[in-house]
């Protein structure tokens, strides 16, 4: 495994509008999957920068001691002036999710702690499948250490980040492997451009299985999120 950087252009938008072991098999019963990162390792994560507006942006990653506890990943983002920016997707290497042999996704949920160090950023939950990056839910980080989550995820939460990408990524049987992770951004609003950093820490993604379920989104599907210090 190893740690990537990548470069993608966007179309213009509104920024506006574990350790070593990562799967956990908590219960045969409710065949419930938990992948969790404490540690925030970076050569267990790869980052893809995608650009935005006239001028884009640029990001990095570094260790931070500053966790909570321990160890925690140090996102730096700087963007260029006139609405310009960019989104900095971090996807956890270690796990792929296989559809076809362990079943559909349902109950998708999520969390992570982050505060700023300089600057709030923006931040949403990542999902990956083939060539393609959406974003689960928005939030902007404050300068304590905050726990952002999601639960029981649904379509109205989920917004393609990659150029060409479907409305959805397909959680069912049939669909192709997936991965998951988060990203932050920021924009420059109309104004100069200027550079964040933020700490994340305890990433968490949880879902249950569900052989011969078509898919987890539905009209009647409900949304719950939360914000808890």
């Amino acid at each position: 495994m190893h740690h990537c950087v990548c470069s993608r252009i966007l179309a213009p938008v509104a920024m506006a509008a574990m350790a070593a072991l990562p799967v956990v098999l908590p219960s045969v019963a409710s065949a419930q999957w938990l992948v969790t990162d404490s540690a925030m390792t970076l050569s267990n994560w790869s980052l893809t920068v995608f650009q935005f507006g006239p001028n884009g942006g640029t990001g990095n990653v570094t260790q931070s001691a500053s966790g909570l506890p321990g160890s925690a990943m140090q996102v730096n983002n700087s963007c260029g002036s006139n609405f310009s920016g960019s989104w900095n997707v971090l996807v956890y290497s270690p796990f792929t999710y296989t559809p076809a042999n362990a079943g559909a996704i349902t109950n998708l949920s999520f969390s992570i702690d982050s505060r700023f160090i300089d600057r709030l950023q923006a931040l949403s939950f990542i999902i990956e499948q083939g060539s393609h990056v959406w974003r689960v839910a928005y939030w902007t980080n404050t300068s304590s250490w905050t726990t952002y989550s999601i639960t029981n995820v649904t379509s109205a939460s989920i917004a393609p980040l990659s150029t060409g990408a479907p409305l959805l990524p397909d959680l069912s049987a049939a669909g192709a492997p997936l991965r998951f992770g988060f990203a932050s951004a920021n924009s420059s609003a109309g104004g100069f451009g200027y550079t964040t950093s933020g700490l994340y820490d305890n990433f968490r993604v949880e879902f249950v299985p569900a052989p011969g379920v078509a898919a987890m989104f539905g009209a009647m599907g409900l949304l719950a999120s939360r914000r808890r210090r």
